[in-house]
């Protein structure tokens, strides 16, 4: 063992180096160090900019996820003005009324979010107020099987703001849940469906020629 000891240190004594010596060396393996370090990142870059992809997987793709959205943008007619600049013809927003009948949907407290059978009656009453629907009809659409929501036809569809309020705040009155409404773009003509008539039709005047 005290051999073996003794090897080291000579070992040890005869490859020691000077500080400057040792710096230079340091300084070598560092350079050395940087340029693989730099190989490796241009190697990794010209297979990202060549292929779009790394590790498997689409980095083009998965860019696109994170910087571009699609969305659905409703085109707008805007509005029609007579010589007066009242507006004859405008766009609008619409709601169409739907019913959920499906027992099973309740919130995560429990509280029931469908319209019970109980409130048909009241449903229905409350419908042919503001839409001017059938009460039959109505409790007949409430009533069908194996369905988990219903709408309610022509008459459902194309409400008007003042409706869809006046009819939540009566189903709200009377405790009813389940009942709701989407949006969908309309038209509203304020001085009623016939706007052609106001809007007339559009020609080139043609100056007479006087001799």
């Amino acid at each position: 063992m005290k051999q073996w000891k003794e090897k080291i240190i000579r070992y040890a004594v005869r490859n020691r180096k000077s500080p400057e010596e040792n710096r230079r060396r340091v300084g070598k393996s560092l350079s050395l160090l940087a340029v693989i370090l730099f190989a490796v990142f241009l190697v990794n870059f010209a297979v990202i900019i060549g292929t779009g992809k790394k590790f498997g997987k689409d980095l083009v793709q998965e860019a696109k996820k994170v910087h571009q959205t699609t969305k659905t943008i409703p085109a707008k007619r805007g509005t029609i003005y007579d010589r007066n600049g009242t507006p004859i013809a405008e766009d609008a927003t619409s709601y169409n009324i739907y019913a959920v009948i499906d027992k099973t949907y309740k919130s995560a407290t429990g509280k029931i979010l469908y319209v019970e059978d109980s409130q048909f009656n009241k449903v229905a009453e409350i419908f042919h107020k503001y839409l001017d629907m059938e009460e039959s009809y109505v409790k007949e659409q409430l009533s069908q099987p194996a369905l988990k929501q219903v709408s309610f036809g022509t008459k459902g569809n194309g409400i008007t703001y003042a409706n869809m309020m006046a009819i939540k705040n009566d189903l709200k009155t009377a405790g009813v849940e389940g009942v709701d409404f989407t949006t969908s773009p309309n038209r509203s003509y304020p001085n009623g469906q016939f706007a052609s008539s106001f809007i007339g039709l559009a020609q080139l005047h043609e100056n007479e020629d006087a001799t």
